[in-house]
Parts: C-alpha cells; structure tokens; sequence
C-alpha cells in the first residue's frame, strides 16, 4: 500500500508544478512549449530570467520525474526484471 501513496504523491506533486508552471505562462503571455517547432521558447533564452513562481515550478516538476525514475528503477530491481 506503501507504493500507491508514493506514486499518489508524485502524481500530485507533478501535476501541481505543471499547473503553476502553465500559470507562470499565461501570465507572462508566453505561449506553451512544443516539439513540432524548432524555433527556440522564450524560456530557453539566456537573457530569459524566470520569475520565483516559474523557477519553483521548473524544480518540482524535474524533481518529481527524477523520483518517478528512482521509483520506477526501484520496481524494476525489486521485481528481478
């Protein structure tokens, strides 16, 4: 039962940070990222200096696919594969 909360919590974790991520974004009137262009986001500018809200939202969403990653290695090793 252990498993479902962690992966509950991650869940919840990303979606949140998506949620504010995507705010950040129709707030600063920048549209959303895509990969069916190759023009580069505003976000990916070096000039480009996100506010706390966005910076946040970028860590948590990096931080919950990097333990959604452990979590899933931590399956895999634990059930032999």
């Amino acid at each position: 039962m252990s498993s479902l909360s962690e992966i509950t919590s991650l869940q919840k974790t990303l979606n949140a940070a998506l949620d504010a991520f995507k705010a950040e974004l129709v707030a600063q009137n920048l549209p959303e990222p895509s990969l069916n262009t190759s023009k580069p986001h505003p976000i990916d500018e070096i000039t480009y200096l996100p506010t706390p809200a966005m910076y946040e939202a970028r860590r948590v969403a990096l931080a919950s696919l990097v333990g959604l990653d452990s979590f899933h290695c931590y399956l895999k090793f634990c059930s032999g594969s």
